[in-house]
């Protein structure tokens, strides 16, 4: 079996071709989800389900740096509304990718710690997957 180290994964975003890194990150996730459409009628006692709609979220979490072109970015897209390319690499040639929007922003700081930078992602249309 391969695994992939954590240490090798990054965060891209940005327009197509465009793309690039957003910097200071230490974790990404990605979350497939399908819906299930109740397709019960009158009479029936069990519920009766079909699948419905598949679609796709994430979220970036890391350390917040004010300058960091790729954070800014990160704010700017949420701000403007716009469609994104992001990509989740899990090594240099493994990552899943697709066109989502940035539907929150979050920069925390605590007394005795760092202050931390994290967003979360919607995507729109499929979520493809590139293997090694």
């Amino acid at each position: 079996m391969a695994v992939s180290q954590g240490t090798s994964g990054y965060f891209w975003l940005g327009a197509l071709g465009a793309a690039a890194a957003v910097g200071y990150l230490n974790k990404w996730s990605v979350n497939e989800t399908a819906d299930v459409v109740d397709v019960s009628v009158f009479g029936d006692r069990w519920k009766d389900n079909v699948s419905g709609s598949v679609g796709w979220s994430g979220s970036v979490g890391g350390f917040c740096d004010l300058a960091d072109t790729g954070q800014i970015a990160t704010e700017t897209s949420l701000t403007a509304g716009t469609v994104i390319e992001a990509y989740f690499f899990l090594t240099g040639t493994a990552y899943r990718y697709g066109s989502a929007y940035i539907t929150g922003v979050n920069t925390e700081d605590t007394h005795n710690g760092v202050v931390t930078f994290s967003a979360d992602i919607t995507g729109t249309g499929e979520l493809y997957k590139k293997s090694a």
